[in-house]
């Protein structure tokens, strides 16, 4: 049985640094007051099986499409507050794990070639502009107890911004749990148990609550993996519905580093500003990048790398800011068009 919202947070742990990521939260927001805010998910979320734990069952997920996609957001003049599983990938530390490729010896010493150089003193220079401005908060989670309440705690508290937030669900999130009341407090004994049977309750989908009752006025963007391109549109779409929110990300697991699809929905425009300090968007050379109208309120945008980009993350959010914009100013000038007609 699911339960509801609050039934769940009631079985879950409350970390207990809650309060203190609450205050440091409200800070980051206070300082970026002006800016827009984007709140990036990433990596996988863990269930233990004990409250001291041993053992515990995890999501794999490296968390490099959350940490590259804080990056370009960053890139693009945002604030990101970036809510990461412990020890996964961060934004400007990614290149760290495949350095050892970029180096070779020269002269009995270790040097860097050029385009690991090159990479390192680009990812410096923007990650030493970011400190300096204090425009990214990262915050760490390890279990999927953590991560609900962080989330909830992070959106609502971006509810009250001025400037319309983005909210980017790239974390793996576990799809089962088990209730604080059914975990054991100490090391599963095997000796004593033989064989083990774990029971797992599903996790309720709380995109419906984050997108119509904790941050209502958040542009919200979620993620669709699937192995079978035949329901990828179906599932983008019936997300879309049962949610109400702006943007599905479809992805295919045989091509996800390469190729992704984003669906934008129409009738879910929400938390549109009469400001419109929006970002000016550069000309990507190299992209492809093709829009087909999928419907009378939902716009594809299929988003494929090829050599010339760096990563598919840098299209991928380029795209999101250019159609945020396009759509605000498309909103905007009906708006003006209406009153016009109505004399007002």
């Amino acid at each position: 049985m699911v339960l509801n919202t609050p039934e769940f947070f009631e079985s879950i742990k409350q970390p207990e640094d809650l309060e203190d990521v609450g205050r440091s939260v409200q800070n980051f927001i206070n300082k970026n007051s002006t800016k827009r805010i984007v709140f990036v998910t990433s990596g996988g979320t863990t269930v233990p099986l004990e409250q001291n734990t041993v053992r515990f069952l995890d999501n794999f997920s490296e968390g490099s499409r959350g940490a590259t996609s804080a990056e370009e957001f960053l890139v693009h003049g945002t604030s990101v507050i970036f809510l990461y599983r412990k020890n996964s990938l961060r934004p400007f530390r990614r290149i760290g794990r495949s350095a050892i490729d970029g180096l070779e010896i020269k002269n009995n010493k270790v040097v860097c070639n050029s385009a690991l150089e090159s990479q390192l003193k680009t990812d410096l220079e923007t990650a030493s502009r970011v400190n300096d401005e204090g425009t990214l908060l990262e915050v760490p989670f390890t279990t999927v107890d953590d991560y609900m309440f962080y989330l909830q705690k992070i959106a609502i508290l971006l509810s009250t911004v001025s400037v319309t937030p983005f909210i980017y669900l790239a974390a793996a999130v576990s799809d089962f749990y088990i209730p604080q009341s059914r975990v054991s407090e100490h090391k599963i004994q095997s000796r004593d148990i033989g064989n083990l049977v774990i029971e797992l309750d599903p996790v309720p989908k709380l995109v419906f609550d984050l997108v119509n009752q904790w941050t209502p006025k958040a542009v919200v963007i979620t993620f669709k993996l699937e192995t079978d391109a035949s329901i990828l549109t179906k599932k983008a779409h019936d997300a879309l519905a049962k949610y109400g929110h702006q943007m599905v990300v479809g992805n295919l697991l045989q091509t996800r580093k390469y190729e992704v699809i984003l669906w934008y929905s129409h009738r879910n425009v929400l938390g549109i500003e009469d400001e419109m300090e929006f970002y000016n968007e550069n000309v990507v050379k190299g992209a492809s990048i093709g829009a087909s109208k999928q419907s009378d309120v939902i716009d594809e945008f299929k988003i494929s790398k090829t050599d010339r980009i760096k990563n598919i993350e840098s299209l991928l959010v380029s795209t999101i800011l250019k159609e945020y914009e396009t759509q605000s100013q498309r909103f905007l000038r009906s708006q003006f068009k209406n009153r016009g007609a109505a004399g007002i």
